[in-house]
């Protein structure tokens, strides 16, 4: 693509190949926001993760630089502090890229120290988690996942948790989190907002979970949250409904039902000869518009 002609990029570049084009034709890549947050998500009903403060120790401990790195680092989008991405109304009020100061997320790096006080609040006393059976974890099918793996593995270890990962091709993936509530975490689990409003990044992750998880694959069922939800969805006023869904951001976060990865930029790539147009809603090249450079 970098090299030849009348090509451009559908899907995500693996992180390898989108440093080298960064590095030898920067011109012909684009990185704008998306709207999209990348994490590992955690089910909130498969012990010990019903426990809030296992999982703030989980966020706590793991090294949120070296999973990211797995993509492609801080190329592919910033280390998050809470749930909105950038560019959604809602992300300045809930403290933009400082967030709302959680400790669980603010050492990007990881502090072990921090997660077995959490660990000992949640009633481990030697800060260590013994007794549990083997996790089971599930990861997409692509280039970054064995690293992304192997940190969260880590991580997990560290607190005395062991786990085994099964990596699936996008649709046994998806139903996987979806579909199966024995899975206890989803890695490397992907929501683009629909619309420019945080009711199309929130609700959907953390709303009323049915029979199956649907979209909340961490299964968070939280009533206070799911009020604070519905009093955002129905506030009018930008301003107004900006700050109800920081509210609930902030709520999101406290409880911890997953860890934040990468607020995405979405990586666009086209050969010389394209002149590409993006379409900034989607962070996608905009087909409409781009067209051939035509000598």
């Amino acid at each position: 693509m970098l090299a030849g002609r009348t090509a451009i990029n559908g899907d995500d570049p693996a992180g390898a190949d989108l440093l080298r084009a960064l590095r030898e034709r920067p011109a012909q890549v684009a990185l704008p926001l998306s709207g999209e947050i990348t994490f590992v998500a955690l089910n909130t009903r498969v012990k010990p993760f019903d426990e809030p403060n296992v999982r703030r120790a989980v966020s706590a401990a793991l090294d949120q630089d070296a999973v990211r790195a797995a993509p492609g680092g801080r190329v592919v989008g910033d280390v998050p502090t809470h749930w909105i991405p950038p560019g959604v109304p809602g992300f300045e009020e809930a403290g933009g890229k400082a967030g709302p100061g959680v400790d669980f997320l603010a050492f990007r790096q990881g502090n072990l120290a921090l997660a077995r006080r959490y660990l000992r609040q949640a009633g481990y006393t030697r800060g260590r988690i013994a007794g549990v059976p083997v996790l089971d974890l599930v990861a997409r099918r692509q280039a970054s996942a064995p690293a992304f793996a192997a940190e969260t593995g880590r991580a997990l270890a560290a607190l005395g948790l062991r786990s085994r990962v099964r990596f699936l091709a996008f649709g046994p993936f998806i139903r996987a989190c979806s579909r199966d509530p024995s899975v206890a975490a989803c890695l490397g689990y992907r929501w683009q907002r629909d619309l420019d409003d945080a009711a199309s990044m929130l609700p959907p992750l953390f709303g009323r979970p049915g029979l199956e998880a649907g979209t909340n694959v961490s299964r968070l069922s939280d009533p206070s949250l799911e009020s604070l939800m519905d009093e955002a969805a129905t506030t009018t006023g930008e301003a107004d409904r900006a700050e109800r869904w920081a509210d609930v951001d902030r709520q999101v976060t406290e409880l911890a039902p997953g860890v934040p990865i990468v607020w995405s930029r979405a990586a666009n790539v086209r050969s010389a000869d394209v002149k590409g147009v993006l379409d900034l809603e989607l962070g996608t090249w905009d087909l409409s518009f781009t067209s051939l450079r035509v000598r």
